[in-house]
């Protein structure tokens, strides 16, 4: 008998931003104390909407954001929400995200 695959659930990305006041303020204590001086790449791993994703992208003017979730709603809303020239969405488990290190 074929099972199907385990793999992320596909998120309502409008309930999710209704109720997602815990992670956001748990967010904004971790995005103070990462030290960022405003020019790094960061990972936004499990973006959701983009709410927490928008907030980093505040502290960083000249830096930019890989922001990825596995859910296709929660990725489509994250790339409606956040600024293309600065961040990039993919959608897709963390598993098979592949990326390049600037600094080899």
């Amino acid at each position: 008998m074929n099972r199907p695959q385990p793999g992320p659930a596909d998120w309502d990305a409008s309930k999710y931003s209704r109720v997602s006041s815990p992670q956001h303020s748990w967010a904004q204590e971790v995005i103070a104390r990462l030290g960022l001086s405003g020019s790094e790449t960061v990972l936004d791993a499990g973006c959701g909407s983009g709410e927490v994703t928008l907030s980093l992208l505040g502290q960083l003017p000249r830096g930019r954001v890989l922001a990825v979730d596995g859910s296709k709603s929660m990725a489509e809303a994250a790339s409606q929400r956040l600024p293309a020239d600065r961040a990039e969405v993919r959608c897709l488990d963390l598993t098979g995200l592949g990326i390049e290190s600037e600094t080899q």
